[in-house]
């Protein structure tokens, strides 16, 4: 999943907004859906400024998206440090950054030090997915076992079912109440049990 997580900065806001709704209504959604009836986006009052993205690159389209808004609002200028998703979020932690498009989610550390600072969560935009069975130029899901581990492999079903069908690993906010750890569901011999 590629994310892109943003602050309170107006120019970056619509930028977000022409990503999500200009590519979207050219698309199918999951399951087949056709978007064509999603708004076009309009551009407003003419925007200025700098917009700051520092993170994951997208293998070379954030560069595109940034074109093409640039052509809706030449005032506003991109400045780019892509060096890894690892740095997205600590980047707006910090404020060096007002755009951190990063490669997964974000992990409990990283969300809890923007609460703490900003007093809010960032927000979080969706703009493309990875899957174990489809090529494309975005992240898919990757789980690491230990060598000893006698499972030979596991469906995305069983995965889903240790993980939690929300989610969220039984996460309520920034707290896990222990008796999550009773209804989860575990895989035992290829099994969910």
């Amino acid at each position: 999943m590629i994310r892109i997580s943003t602050g309170p900065r107006s120019p970056a806001l619509a930028f977000v907004a022409a990503l999500v709704i200009v590519p979207a209504s050219q698309a199918l959604a999951p399951g087949g859906l056709r978007l064509d009836g999603l708004p076009h986006y309009e551009a407003g009052p003419e925007l200025s400024g700098t917009i700051r993205n520092f993170g994951f690159g997208l293998g070379g389209v954030l560069v595109l998206w940034e074109e093409g808004f640039r052509k809706l609002h030449p005032g506003v200028r991109f400045v780019d440090h892509l060096p890894t998703s690892d740095a997205a979020i600590p980047a707006l932690v910090t404020g060096v950054a007002d755009l951190a498009p990063d490669g997964g989610e974000a992990t409990l550390t990283e969300t809890l030090s923007f609460f703490e600072t900003y007093g809010y969560h960032p927000t979080d935009i969706t703009v493309a997915t990875g899957a174990f069975d489809v090529a494309g130029r975005s992240n898919g899901i990757v789980v690491f076992v230990n060598a000893a581990n006698p499972l030979t492999g596991l469906t995305m079903r069983q995965l889903d079912g240790v993980f939690g069908a929300q989610r969220s690993a039984g996460m309520r906010g920034f707290k896990w109440p222990t008796a999550e750890g009773r209804r989860t569901t575990f895989v035992r011999g290829g099994s969910l049990v």
